[in-house]
């Protein structure tokens, strides 16, 4: 069944150019990150620092995280968890994602677990540099993979350009 607005164009072409909207939209939207002098160490300060960032008001950007960077610094950002095993995660400041390490969290008195979530490094003191004084000035963009979502905008772009040209 196909239905026409008043001016005799398919509305399936409204849905379509909203659904290309709501992709292109998740695609963009990027999950913020800073520097920060230190990690919350429990889960009361863990969740503190969770409800200041806000992780919850972006859908892409869902849980606060407070790890070190593959130059040991320390960084807030919102990402969503993942399970690591046996090691600490790091976030990769060239790729804008969180990575599993290769420091392992298996040996001291503050063994992890074998497989962990990665909102509980709080509790693993080896998986946090001893320094972590943030470089000034520095701060950036989370874009979950922004290298392979960009396909997606120019499909987008040229579907919309598609669309528009076949009214």
């Amino acid at each position: 069944i196909m239905l026409y607005s008043k001016e005799g164009v398919l509305l399936r072409n409204k849905h379509i150019l909203i659904f290309i909207f709501f992709v292109l939209i998740r695609t963009v939207n990027p999950c913020k990150w800073n520097n920060v002098a230190t990690c919350p160490d429990t889960k009361d300060k863990w969740d503190m620092a969770a409800s200041r960032k806000n992780c919850l008001s972006s859908s892409n950007c869902s849980d606060y995280h407070c790890v070190p960077t593959e130059t040991k610094q320390l960084v807030e950002v919102c990402t969503k968890p993942f399970y690591l095993q046996g090691v600490c995660p790091y976030f990769d400041t060239f790729g804008e994602r969180l990575q599993m390490g290769t420091v392992s969290c298996r040996t001291g008195s503050e063994n992890c677990s074998a497989r962990y979530l990665s909102t509980s490094v709080y509790k693993y003191k080896v998986c946090f540099p001893i320094q972590g004084q943030p470089i000034s000035g520095t701060s950036g963009m989370h874009t979950h993979d922004t290298e392979n979502n960009s396909w997606v905008v120019y499909v987008v772009l040229i579907s919309t350009v598609f669309i528009h040209q076949n009214q």
